[in-house]
């Protein structure tokens, strides 16, 4: 499975105030496409379903925050969200990633960020969260989750069968890929 898929981040009006959507892309070789639609049901977010060789994928957007990976958890297993919203025209984003060096845990990630990246104020932001963890089955695609600031950066659990983690960095097209490239050079030799 390859890096993230390019997806999106969305701008949603709630209540007068502007927010950002979290975006999840998944795939569910078990389930057919009428039982993943019937697993949604409702409209607490936006949500794609469209039929693949390899299962129906889901691309889901909802409201971002601390609280957006617990909500798609609780949603494929079955649960309900309250919140509705409609997702407006799609905004740029930038994404770049690194595998985390096997000497390193994900804490000497977080210190080294926390020395390097944290230090430079309020525009970058460190995600403790990280992508939801998806039912039995369910394949992650890709997962972006902007809370704030220019940057945001999340230390990615491994994926299967591979045994590092990953130093992501992305940002709503308020940086440029040679800034995220030299961010994501600091952060790595910080370790």
């Amino acid at each position: 499975m390859g890096g993230p898929l390019p997806t999106p981040a969305h701008p949603v009006l709630t209540e007068g105030a502007l927010v950002h959507c979290a975006h999840l892309h998944a795939i569910a070789p078990h389930l057919d496409l009428a039982s993943l639609r019937h697993l949604l049901g409702g409209e607490a977010c936006a949500a794609l379903v469209q039929d693949s060789w390899d299962g129906p994928h889901l691309r889901l957007s909802l409201p971002a925050g601390p609280d957006a990976a617990r909500s798609v958890e609780l949603l494929l297993s079955g649960g309900e969200l309250t919140p509705t919203f409609r997702s407006p025209a799609p905004t740029p984003r930038i994404t770049l990633s690194s595998r985390l060096p096997s000497s390193s845990s994900a804490q000497d990630a977080a210190l080294a960020w926390q020395r390097t990246i944290g230090s430079r104020g309020p525009a970058f932001v460190l995600d403790p969260v990280g992508p939801p963890v998806l039912p039995a089955g369910w394949l992650l695609r890709s997962w972006s989750n902007p809370l704030a600031g220019r940057v945001q950066c999340t230390i990615r659990p491994p994926r299967p069968g591979v045994a590092a983690h990953r130093l992501h960095l992305e940002s709503p097209g308020l940086a440029t890929p040679q800034e995220l490239t030299d961010l994501l050079a600091d952060w790595t030799n910080a370790l």
